[in-house]
């Protein structure tokens, strides 16, 4: 990646940081703890919320998604521009149960400590 590129995507993501961490947190508030499978939530309704708020996520920045509930996962596209590639971004939503001995705060409500943020799935 060229350095002019390189500099647009820190110019990018430094113009965002709030929209960026606020985005994150709500996402962390969701305790996505893996459940019991119900019909269209595989993983557990709090995994499905998780799943519906990434779709959510990803629909607000412009891009095509779809929630295929019954088997827990989100596809994002970019139909309106014509591109050459593809890109996957493959991850979870999930997170282990927070349990004990968790120190900081709430594991569900994310604080920031010395410019981190700290909080189960972060």
């Amino acid at each position: 990646m060229g350095k002019e590129r390189y500099e647009l995507i820190r110019a990018y993501l430094a113009e965002r940081k709030d929209e960026i961490k606020d985005e994150l947190c709500a996402l962390v508030r969701i305790p996505s703890v893996q459940g019991e499978a119900s019909p269209h939530a595989p993983f557990g309704t709090a995994c499905s919320d998780e799943l519906e708020a990434v779709k959510t996520l990803y629909e607000k920045n412009g891009y095509e998604a779809e929630y295929v509930s019954d088997s827990g996962y989100v596809l994002g596209y970019d139909e309106k521009n014509d591109c050459r590639r593809t890109v996957g971004l493959f991850a979870h939503a999930d997170v282990v149960p927070a349990g004990d001995g968790w120190t900081f705060s709430d594991p569900f409500d994310p604080v920031e400590r010395d410019g981190f943020l700290i909080g189960r799935g972060v």
